[in-house]
């Protein structure tokens, strides 16, 4: 399991990817995933989360639905029925689209 530190900046949303090295635009949260990382931050401007391709405790899981091979990455959905599509970042961090992955978000940030 992994931890990685989303934060606001501006009104927008990125994960936190030192050894990213692409630009920091890549790393900007957009198409629902900005949303859902406002939500888990319940109101804060940082939120943390343990990721995973296996299933945990207490872990809620996003669900790959469809890959999107022509720009990269691939949407996926919340058990609530939240939809989002995530970056090649995504795969940058996994080193795939993963079909499930799992999440909790941390308490401090």
């Amino acid at each position: 399991m992994m931890t990685h530190t989303f934060y606001r900046e501006d009104g927008r949303w990125y994960v936190d990817l030192p050894h990213w090295k692409g630009t920091k635009g890549e790393l900007q949260m957009v198409a629902g995933a900005d949303k859902w990382i406002d939500k888990l931050s319940n109101g804060k401007g940082r939120v943390a989360l343990q990721l995973d391709t296996t299933p945990c405790d207490d872990c809620d899981t996003l669900k790959r639905f469809l890959k999107t091979p022509i720009i990269g990455g691939a949407w996926y959905n919340t058990k609530d029925g939240h939809t989002m599509w995530l970056c090649k970042v995504t795969e940058f961090v996994f080193g795939s689209m993963p079909k499930h992955i799992y999440y909790k978000p941390l308490a401090e940030a």
